[in-house]
């Protein structure tokens, strides 16, 4: 058999096998192609958003996570020198010096000082057996005074218009700065001792006494007197 008519043998068996099995080399109807059995059309009822990132780059529960994890702020813990007296604490001037009577420990310092400053006394005299209006005497001047270890001295004299009287400052300041002690006025070398009491804060000294006493005979004194000073 020549080539030419064994190609041609061949050629034609294979037509006749092709008839045979049905097979045209073409898609069969109903069936889908190669790319649609693949990959198939997208599923219009799947949500567009699933899966995707918000238009800002975040994720859209972000914002809700981040409110849930926000703590409330912790309240600020008491410390010393924030002008509040805690517990602990004798003093609190709201500052962190020493040797302002308060040190930056917030204990109490013996205050040390001295300062001029000024007295003032009211004296009603009254004569018991007279039925004429009592006589009334007023005389200012100046003290001296001292602070040192919690106590709390001074002396002066205040003039009258024939006479004049004078004082000593026997007391002592607490940590809390309240003044108790006694005044002792000296009238005609007669002393009269009167209560005293007042407050010394922030190197400010304000105190008051009053009393009645005997000044001679049946002629008694009724005393009001104030005194202030100014520490630096």
């Amino acid at each position: 058999m020549t080539k030419k008519l064994l190609i041609a043998f061949v050629t034609g068996l294979l037509s006749t096998l092709a008839l045979a099995c049905g097979d045209t080399g073409e898609p069969i109807e109903g069936e889908p192609g190669f790319g649609e059995e693949a990959f198939g059309e997208p599923d219009e009822n799947v949500d567009e958003e699933e899966g995707e990132e918000r238009e800002d780059g975040n994720d859209p529960g972000f914002e809700e996570n981040e409110e849930e994890d926000e703590e409330d702020p912790e309240p600020e813990t008491p410390f010393c020198g924030d002008g509040s007296l805690d517990d602990g604490e004798e003093c609190d001037d709201g500052n962190g010096a020493d040797g302002d009577g308060c040190s930056a420990a917030c204990e109490v310092e013996p205050f040390e000082g001295s300062a001029e400053g000024s007295v003032l006394i009211d004296l009603i005299v009254d004569d018991l057996n007279s039925n004429e209006e009592p006589l009334q005497q007023l005389c200012s001047g100046e003290v001296e005074v001292q602070i040192a270890s919690g106590a709390l001295v001074g002396d002066g004299r205040c003039f009258l218009p024939a006479n004049f009287m004078d004082y000593t400052i026997d007391a002592t300041v607490d940590a809390a700065g309240d003044v108790q002690g006694e005044i002792i006025v000296t009238l005609n070398n007669r002393p009269h001792v009167l209560p005293l009491q007042g407050t010394f804060v922030e190197g400010s000294l304000s105190l008051a006494f009053d009393g009645v006493t005997i000044l001679v005979g049946n002629i008694r004194g009724v005393w009001d007197g104030t005194i202030e000073a100014e520490f630096n």
